[in-house]
């Protein structure tokens, strides 16, 4: 089987990272990214790094032109946030790299480029859903089109083919980057559990125990007697239950009702 050699564009990137250590499983790849920053340990094992600062085309054909044998590229590089107006800095990201390679990588195939459901003007409010390739462009700016054009008009007669992928959401790990969704069920997750854990002792504090073994009211500390927690969970649904009864229902136990 013929060995492929990708270069990866943004290799410190939530996608691209998942990317490269996939395909360092495979025998078939041979794996170079480009980053500003030197990578960590785990990905210094499975791809060579390039450090360059590609908004430079000067410093982008030195560090890449003896790359000659590159087959895949893979363009993921951010400038700047995420609201997709810095139009002229993203494209040259996509841009110089892929006029380098063009030229000096006859093994060429395909490129590749990464773009997100900012396509669809997510940035700016809701949407139509579901969305599709074939939906109109919203109002610019908007890097992403900078991008795709570029590799439209730039492709024309050359022997490559390009792609572009729009996942809606992302999810992976990187360091230093604030852009991964897991980060947000992560805490999410963290705020609801000491929420519920805040509901659980403010329960367990007034469950007093009477005759009867049971009830809820001012306590002592004499009356606390120790809940376990599928008493607490129990009470906390019982408790959320008469929350939610529908206005109607309570309106009509005291006597109301609704117009």
């Amino acid at each position: 089987m013929a060995r492929k050699k990708a270069l990866v564009i943004g290799g410190h990137s939530v996608i691209w990272r998942n990317q490269i250590k996939h395909m360092a499983a495979l025998d078939d790849w041979d794996i170079v990214a480009v980053s500003r920053r030197a990578p960590d340990e785990e990905m210094a094992a499975k791809a060579e790094f390039i450090s360059c600062g590609l908004l430079d085309m000067a410093q982008a054909e030195a560090k890449l032109a003896p790359l000659t044998d590159v087959t895949h590229m893979f363009c993921c590089a951010l400038y700047g946030g995420i609201d997709a107006t810095t139009t002229e800095q993203n494209r040259a990201l996509v841009a110089n790299p892929v006029t380098v390679m063009s030229s000096v990588s006859k093994s060429l195939e395909r490129v590749v480029l990464q773009e997100g459901s900012k396509a669809y003007g997510r940035q700016l409010g809701p949407f139509k859903t579901p969305a599709k390739e074939s939906d109109s462009r919203h109002m610019p700016p908007n890097f992403y089109y900078e991008q795709e054009d570029f590799l439209i008009d730039f492709q024309m007669g050359k022997n490559w083919s390009w792609a572009v992928l729009r996942p809606e959401a992302v999810c992976g790990f990187a360091v230093g980057n604030p852009m991964n969704l897991i980060m947000c069920f992560d805490l999410c997750g963290d705020l609801e559990r000491a929420r519920h854990a805040a509901q659980i002792s403010r329960r367990s504090a007034r469950f007093r125990s009477d005759q009867s073994g049971h009830g809820f009211g001012p306590a002592g500390a004499h009356d606390i007697v120790e809940c376990d927690f599928a008493q607490c969970r129990q009470r906390n649904l019982q408790y959320y239950q008469r929350r939610r009864l529908p206005l109607r229902q309570r309106l009509a136990r005291l006597g109301g009702g609704v117009r």
